[in-house]
């Protein structure tokens, strides 16, 4: 008789698993070029709140939050108190469709292709809708038409030159037109032609956002400046004569009082 023993070894118990706690990403601040500062803070479920405080004390807030759909809502709370909401979804065909609920009760719908071309549409409490859509063009152009509320409407072709201008030409439903040129050094020129062709502006802005505006019609001639906060700057005032160049007057002898 064979007599076997045996013995079983103690069970290990497994080490406690340590629960690692997720950190939210630090907060940032960034000093805008308007002098205002914007300071971010961030969740841990990808949500953040950005605070932007202007030179005047006023705030605008941003909250930022990711949807179970995949789609992401944006709040903003302006400085008044009223609010926009934008919720924004990725869509299969790597489109981006926006709708956005304004602060004056208005809807906008959005929708941006991967190509360039987008489509803005804007539905008024009243009824009425404005719309905006961009198309890119085969030979590097982009073609916009403006459909306002009122029933008008504008075409306008951009095109970008070799220099680095930029050419904007409109067409608008009543007849009129208007080319704008877009240079580098942040100056433009803008010409518009009335319907008839009678009346012809031409508005050129400075780097320093000084306008100057040419009205030519059938009364004449115009010349408007404003600065860059659109208030009028008055004509320079005219300089005094230069008493060494201002031509000579010769006095006319006073009359004899003896009639001689």
């Amino acid at each position: 008789l064979n007599v076997y023993m045996y013995t079983q070894e103690p069970q290990q118990q497994a080490p406690p698993q340590q629960v690692v706690e997720v950190q939210p990403p630090p907060p940032t601040t960034v000093q805008n070029q308007d002098g205002s500062t914007t300071t971010t803070t961030y969740g841990t479920d990808g949500s953040s709140t950005a605070v932007t405080t202007g030179t005047d004390g006023s705030k605008t807030t941003v909250q930022t939050n990711s949807n179970s759909d995949g789609s992401t809502t944006q709040v903003t709370t302006n400085p008044d108190g009223t609010q926009v909401t934008t919720t924004t979804t990725e869509n299969a065909d790597g489109s981006t469709s926006a709708v956005t609920q304004n602060a004056d009760g208005s809807t906008t719908t959005s929708t941006y292709q991967q190509n360039g071309a987008s489509l803005v549409t804007t539905a008024y409490p009243d009824g009425t809708s404005q719309s905006l859509q961009t198309t890119p063009n085969a030979d590097g152009s982009t073609t916009q038409v403006q459909t306002n509320a009122d029933g008008s409407s504008s075409t306008s072709v951009s095109r970008t030159n070799a220099d680095g201008t930029t050419v904007v030409t409109t067409n608008n439903s009543d007849g009129s037109t208007a080319t704008t040129s877009y240079r580098t050094d942040n100056t433009s020129t803008t010409t518009q032609t009335s319907a008839d062709g009678s009346t012809t502006s031409v508005i050129n802005v400075a780097a320093d956002g000084t306008t100057t505006t040419t009205v030519t019609g059938p009364d004449g001639t115009t010349t408007s400046v404003t600065d860059a906060e659109g208030n009028p700057v008055p004509a320079p005032a005219a300089a005094p004569a230069d008493p060494d160049t201002a031509p000579a007057t010769t006095t006319p002898p006073s009359p004899d009082p003896n009639g001689q």
